[in-house]
């Protein structure tokens, strides 16, 4: 048996909510005016937003949390600024005074001031009174015998007398010094202008070889033919005696001379007198750094170092000649002999 469908009734809806509000008591029926809708149109726009609504109850509290781990220390803050200095604390107590130091060593005796200037002469102080009168002394002795008064004119000469008898002749006297000298070469034989510094030496000295074949002759004074004075420097000659084919050993020197030289034959003084021995070969030095200056000579020599002591040499670089000085002659190179000489002791 079929059953019966339920009458339709309509629904009246809500707009805004879409609810429904209620149905109707007929059953649905399509008006005959209605026709059979299209499909539904697009959705309209929606509506504006209603007002809020009251803000609801807060919620329960929930439970505080768990601590969280310590974070990382931050980085240091920047040095503030130094304090003001504080008030200056009271004076401490003087402390007990400490035992007296050892007396130091007395520091030496300073330098003896200038003298004062001499003060004024005082006032001469008023004369005394005068004394009592002293009794007489006793008489003096005899004063001295007054100088001899002058001498009479001479009276008138006499007759001259007899010639007395011949004495005997008297005993000879000493014999005269010869007042010879020892000489490098003859004077007339120099050829030869020697500058202070021949051959382009320095602090040089030069030395030619003499002979004295008589007997000991002490001489005490040295000689040089000067062409040319230069300026004033250090001039000095000496004595030397050979002591191998290439030394020499000085023997007797003069002074340094710092003056002045004087043209032609010079003649300087030894600090001692010297005794040239008999048959003895001896050399003659002269050392000239007269800057500009030069004396006489002449050519000789052989040129190269033979088995005997050399006719002349030379030796650079010697500062000064002095007693036991060892003179270097193998330089033989310049073949020139100064004119010097040595004399004899007046």
């Amino acid at each position: 048996m079929k059953k019966k469908k339920k009458p339709c009734y309509p629904e009246i809806i809500c707009h805004e909510s879409g609810k429904v509000l209620c149905k109707t008591s007929a059953p649905r029926r399509t008006p005959s005016w209605v026709v059979n809708t299209g499909p539904t149109g697009p959705t309209g726009p929606t509506g504006p937003t209603g007002p809020t609504g009251p803000t609801g109850v807060a919620g329960v509290t929930g439970a505080t949390g768990a601590i969280g781990p310590t974070g990382p220390t931050g980085t240091a803050g920047a040095t503030g600024p130094t304090g003001a200095t504080g008030a200056t604390g009271p004076a401490g107590a003087t402390g007990a005074a400490g035992a007296t130091g050892a007396t130091g060593a007395t520091g030496p005796t300073g330098p003896t001031g200038t003298a004062g200037a001499t003060g004024p002469t005082g006032a001469t102080g008023a004369t005394g009174p005068a004394g009592a009168t002293g009794a007489a002394g006793a008489t003096g002795a005899t004063g001295a015998t007054g100088p001899t008064g002058p001498t009479g004119t001479a009276g008138a000469t006499g007759p001259t007398g007899a010639t007395g008898a011949t004495g005997p002749a008297g005993a000879t006297g000493a014999a005269g010094g010869e007042g010879t000298f020892l000489q490098t070469t003859t004077l007339g034989s120099v050829d030869r202008i020697i500058a202070f510094n021949e051959g382009g030496g320095n602090n040089q000295v030069l030395g030619a070889l003499l002979f004295n074949n008589s007997s000991a002759v002490t001489v005490d004074r040295l000689a040089s033919y000067i062409n040319q004075i230069g300026s004033p420097g250090e001039f000095q000659m000496a004595i030397a005696i050979p002591t191998g084919i290439s030394t020499a050993q000085v023997v007797a020197t003069t002074s340094i001379y710092t003056g002045a030289l004087t043209p032609g034959v010079f003649v300087l003084p030894l600090t001692a007198a010297y005794s040239i021995a008999a048959n003895t070969a001896y050399y003659l030095v002269i050392r000239d750094q007269n800057n500009g200056s030069s004396y006489g000579g002449m050519a000789s020599g052989y040129g190269s170092a033979l088995q005997t002591s050399p006719i002349n040499f030379r030796e650079q670089n010697v500062a000064a000649l002095a007693v036991g000085q060892i003179l270097n002659t193998s330089d033989v190179s310049l073949n020139l002999t100064p004119w010097l000489a040595a004399l004899t002791a007046l």
